[in-house]
């Protein structure tokens, strides 16, 4: 089992993510990519989650505002999963 479980918010084509992909399907990082949150269902890299065999969790930030409710339903979706590792992207 890996050490670190790994969640990324992303929402754009997903080249740091597959970087991280790679890099544990590699060996090189003792970790699991266990989830993708994402604002865009069009995005290339909820593509990339899917052909990863990640779980990705889709959202609409019109609906998730305000800030409380959106930070929570993102721990909702984070929190089952149990991760030790968040990876942000500027989005």
């Amino acid at each position: 089992m890996a050490n670190y479980r790994i969640a990324v918010f992303a929402s754009g084509e997903g080249t740091n993510f597959q970087s991280l992909v790679d890099a544990v399907r590699n060996g090189g990082l003792d970790a699991s990519v266990d989830l993708l949150v994402c604002d865009k269902s069009a995005a290339r890299v909820v593509q990339r989650a899917q052909d990863a065999g990640v779980d990705c969790h889709l959202f609409t930030p019109k609906i998730m505002l305000p800030v409380k409710p959106m930070r929570q339903r993102s721990w909702k979706c984070l929190n089952p999963k149990k991760s030790t590792w968040l990876f942000l992207r500027d989005i």
